[in-house]
């Protein structure tokens, strides 16, 4: 049996895959695709911000505040490569 007191590797993947299709099945927005570290970092830092300890608190903001979902969106650009693109135009000069 496993220990379920503790934030393991294992539960927090348990629980990204919900927020993921938490958030595809009651907003439409389908993040699935993106690269599991990329996903993982952007998270994090969601969680960060909102001051939550889990990713399943993340969810339930996600689900239940919509003006969550906007923040969480305004940190996810929708592909790694538009990322990408936008942390170079910060170092380009007009």
């Amino acid at each position: 049996m496993r220990q379920r007191d503790k934030y393991t590797p294992e539960l927090e993947l348990v629980e990204i895959k919900l927020l993921l299709e938490g958030v595809r099945q009651w907003h439409g927005i389908d993040l699935r695709g993106r690269p599991p570290e990329w996903l993982r970092e952007r998270i994090w830092g969601a969680m960060h911000r909102e001051g939550l300890k889990s990713v399943t608190a993340l969810l339930e903001k996600l689900l239940h505040q919509p003006e969550a979902l906007e923040r969480f969106l305004h940190g996810v650009p929708a592909s790694p490569e538009q990322a990408e693109a936008a942390f170079l135009a910060g170092f380009r000069r007009d």
